[in-house]
């Protein structure tokens, strides 16, 4: 018996919006002052993602440095 299969590979392709935001900067802050910047992600994808940031290993560390990832749960970014 042979069983055929068509289809088609869809890479992942998730991207920044802003290439400069590989990098960002908060400046000096006061201390008890807020300080937030926000990264927005473009799917090159055909299909829709999701997505969850996976830092629960690095969440102690980033707490010690009051830094702090919202959303924790998963995140849907239909294809652009």
């Amino acid at each position: 018996m042979i069983v055929k299969v068509k289809g088609e590979g869809i890479p992942l392709k998730l991207e920044l919006e802003k290439t400069e935001d590989q990098n960002i900067e908060f400046g000096v802050t006061k201390v008890g002052g807020d300080a937030s910047r926000t990264v927005s992600l473009v799917n090159q994808s055909k299909k829709k993602i999701e997505i969850t940031f996976d830092v629960e290993n690095q969440l102690e560390e980033l707490k010690k440095q009051f830094i702090q990832i919202i959303p924790q749960n998963v995140i849907s970014i239909n294809p652009r």
